[in-house]
């Protein structure tokens, strides 16, 4: 659907995206996640050529941007709709018109123009606000008329960019939702920029983590929640599934505290008890959690292995056949 090949945008001897590479596919939801000066939002922007990159192609549904006019480029952004995180509404005009003016810089008819905002404000749930203007909306409101307005010409890709960013977390959860049903519904492939690791758990298939222009780690969401490779992706999975225990918690332990990873159906099992029927052990649960991600279960646990040496290494050595991962977070001797 949308393939990236080695893009780079420079400003000056800066570059802020460096040969990124990347392939979206159709009907997917793409994160691109990083911290404020990564370069997501410059490549985001290179998607619809608001940046023409420096080098590389950007090639949609086989079609490379990248090789076209200015004039054939704004055509093809007819077929890339964009959210923005403030907004860019129209203060002077309604909710109506807000959503019109993308279908009259398209040429529609004022009767087209009728027939279709309706329908795309019943779609964002704000058919009773057509006549309003942006000053009379809540937060959540103006983000839904940015969201009708940008699938006013029928997009085959929707580019987000920190779309929840300025919004409080319920309307952000909202906003998500609505952009997840619209996905569903239409087929609509979404490109997702955020610096928020739970947005990218409530909506996304695939992530791009994203740092110093480059792509560091990529992966399928769940895959990345469960077993992050670089220090940046544990930086953002830390900030939704922090284990940290207080240093009050190491203190006078008996045995070796250990982090244990359940993937899947082994989340939904009684791993532990069946250890502790097996084995001469006894166990403290310091702390644990469990997420369903995709609809899959991910738990993390860590307890306190209570025993001879020798009965809790068979304990931990049948966790972590019975598990994901293991890690011994401290050993007592």
């Amino acid at each position: 659907m949308i393939d990236i090949q080695q893009v780079t945008k420079r400003y000056k001897n800066v570059a802020a995206v460096d040969e990124v590479s990347l392939t979206i596919r159709q009907g997917e939801v793409f994160g691109i996640i990083g911290y404020s000066g990564a370069g997501k939002s410059t490549l985001l922007r290179c998607l619809n050529l608001l940046e023409r990159p420096t080098e590389g192609k950007v090639l949609i549904d086989g079609k490379d941007l990248t090789a076209l006019s200015d004039n054939e480029v704004r055509k093809e952004r007819q077929k890339i709709g964009m959210i923005f995180q403030h907004f860019h509404l129209i203060s002077s005009k309604t909710v109506f018109d807000n959503v019109a003016f993308s279908l009259k810089a398209a040429g529609k008819t004022k009767e087209e123009i009728k027939k279709k905002v309706p329908k795309l404000l019943e779609m964002v749930g704000l058919s009773d606000r057509s006549g309003h203007y942006p000053a009379q909306l809540s937060g959540g409101q103006k983000q839904r008329v940015g969201i009708a307005r940008a699938l006013a010409n029928d997009p085959k890709v929707l580019l987000c960019d920190e779309a929840t960013s300025a919004l409080d977390p319920t309307t952000t959860k909202s906003i998500l939702q609505l952009l997840k049903k619209i996905n569903e519904t239409l087929g609509i492939t979404i490109v997702l920029i955020t610096h928020e690791m739970e947005v990218v758990q409530d909506i996304c298939h695939r992530v791009a983590v994203m740092e110093d222009g480059k792509v560091v780690e990529l992966g399928d969401i769940y895959d990345i929640f469960a077993n992050p490779k670089t220090d940046l992706s544990k930086q953002f999975v830390q900030t939704v599934h922090s284990l940290e225990l207080p240093e009050r918690l190491l203190e006078g332990r008996k045995g070796p505290i250990v982090q244990v990873v359940f993937q899947g159906d082994s989340a939904e099992e009684a791993v532990i008890s069946e250890t502790l029927k097996q084995f001469n052990v006894n166990a403290n649960i310091l702390h644990g959690q469990i997420s369903y991600i995709q609809d899959r279960a991910l738990g993390t646990l860590i307890i306190e292995l209570i025993g001879s040496r020798r009965d809790v290494q068979k304990a931990i050595d049948y966790i972590t056949k019975q598990t994901s991962r293991l890690e011994v977070l401290a050993d007592v001797a």
